[in-house]
């Protein structure tokens, strides 16, 4: 199981989250950049802004790909 987050000390959950860890939840979960993009109603320059570690990746967004790999969920399975 991979993790896309690393709790740290007084930070929450979600925010050590690595361009390499999103793109390998991504790749985890057979989920595209464009998939996601729509999913959580982002742009997909911003997810592109994730995946080229140009940006932080979101804790709830880290939250979510980490929820869908524990309980094996797909984005049919989640409504936001």
């Amino acid at each position: 199981m991979v993790r896309c987050h690393r709790a740290t000390s007084g930070q929450p959950h979600g925010g050590g989250v690595t361009s390499r860890q999103f793109n390998k939840a991504l790749m985890l979960l057979g989920i595209t950049q464009i998939d996601l993009s729509r999913a959580i109603d982002v742009n997909e320059r911003t997810i592109r802004s994730w995946v080229g570690g140009r940006s932080k990746v979101p804790n709830t967004v880290a939250a979510l790909l980490n929820l869908m790999i524990d309980t094996k969920a797909s984005l049919k399975d989640i409504r936001i």
